[in-house]
């Protein structure tokens, strides 16, 4: 089983206006569809609304989570989503990624973790 988690795909990211990234975003949520794999949407806290193609994409779904950040590392809750609730070994993210930081406790974490960027 995989998780998606989609990143910071909100208003006030310019990046998340990208056209480029919407076709990527909906293969994956359609994937996950089909399969019936959860799906982690991530907003960064006062950041504006998540892009509409996406919440309209994600309307209905039962195996939908939310997680809102107050800083730009939001790995921390997203590791314990994915950890109890999900349970998934597999990861798949999409959306505004602006590093991904690698120290001790999260090296770990991507060791038993199989971690998909979708570009």
């Amino acid at each position: 089983m995989h998780t998606l988690a989609i990143i910071d795909m909100q208003s006030e990211f310019e990046a998340s206006k990208n056209k480029d990234l919407q076709p990527s975003i909906l293969r994956e949520i359609n994937l996950c569809r089909r399969n019936n794999w959860p799906i982690i949407l991530v907003e960064y806290f006062n950041s504006g609304n998540t892009c509409r193609f996406i919440t309209n994409n994600l309307r209905n779904y039962n195996k939908l989570l939310y997680i809102i950040k107050y800083e730009d590392d939001g790995s921390m809750p997203i590791d314990r989503a994915v950890r109890t609730i999900t349970r998934s070994k597999n990861l798949r993210v999409v959306g505004v990624i602006l590093i991904i930081v690698l120290n001790k406790q999260r090296l770990v974490w991507l060791e038993i973790m199989d971690i998909k960027l979708i570009l």
